[in-house]
């Protein structure tokens, strides 16, 4: 199938999924959807599909030829993360990569290994497989971070958060204690992240990164 046709199918299972999404709602642009939550939270999803190949050989568990599929990715935008952090402006609309936590549709329900569907499908077969999957997982996976609160239980709960190590996941939790003025436990967290970084061996440059946002935090 040309490329053309790949970029038809996705655009016209998107334009399937799209009124469920809005109700929801979850507005979009191009490949990715927005929704806004309490605390300014952005809830992201995206449908990524497979670059076209560089290499002609598929290598098995190395490099994969997705080309001519595609995913889900679901996110979640802490725009406190983004302002203390990073000192950047917040945007009117975010992409997926933009995002603090994150997951695959795929990876959900797939028992944590990546799943990516074939374009080469009617978008109404698509529609169909990919609709229930996002009812079932990609919304309830998202709805677990829709307010400062949940992360930080969830946090709790689990002691990590999606897509991020032990020790960053704790710097995420300082900086959302400092956006909400409790400065006392974001120094916790602070030391918390600093204590894993050090027992994982991080990149030192990681470690001073914490030191310096927590200074500019201070």
């Amino acid at each position: 199938m040309k490329k053309s046709n790949f970029a038809r199918t996705i655009n016209e299972t998107q334009k399937a999924i799209t009124p469920y999404l809005r109700e929801f709602g979850f507005y979009r642009k191009g490949r990715n959807y927005n929704r806004c939550c309490t605390d300014v939270i952005v809830h992201v999803i995206n449908f990524q599909m497979g670059q076209y190949p560089l290499e002609k050989n598929e290598i098995p568990n190395i490099r994969k030829n997705l080309y001519g599929r595609f995913t889900v990715n679901l996110g979640i935008l802490i725009p406190c993360v983004d302002q203390l952090e990073f000192q950047r402006k917040a945007k009117s609309f975010y992409k997926e990569r933009d995002c603090h936590i994150r997951a695959r549709l795929g990876v959900l329900i797939n028992d944590g290994y990546d799943m990516w569907w074939n374009l080469d499908q009617k978008p109404d077969k698509l529609r169909r497989t990919i609709l229930p999957l996002l009812q079932n997982y990609g919304l309830p996976f998202v709805d677990q971070f829709s307010s400062y609160k949940s992360i930080i239980v969830y946090y709790q709960d689990h002691q990590t958060l999606p897509f991020n190590s032990a020790a960053r996941s704790a710097l995420l939790i300082a900086l959302i204690n400092c956006d909400i003025g409790q400065e006392q436990v974001a120094s916790k967290y602070f030391d918390q992240a600093l204590e894993i970084a050090m027992g994982e061996s991080s990149h030192p440059g990681f470690l001073e990164h914490i030191r310096v946002v927590r200074e500019r935090c201070s």
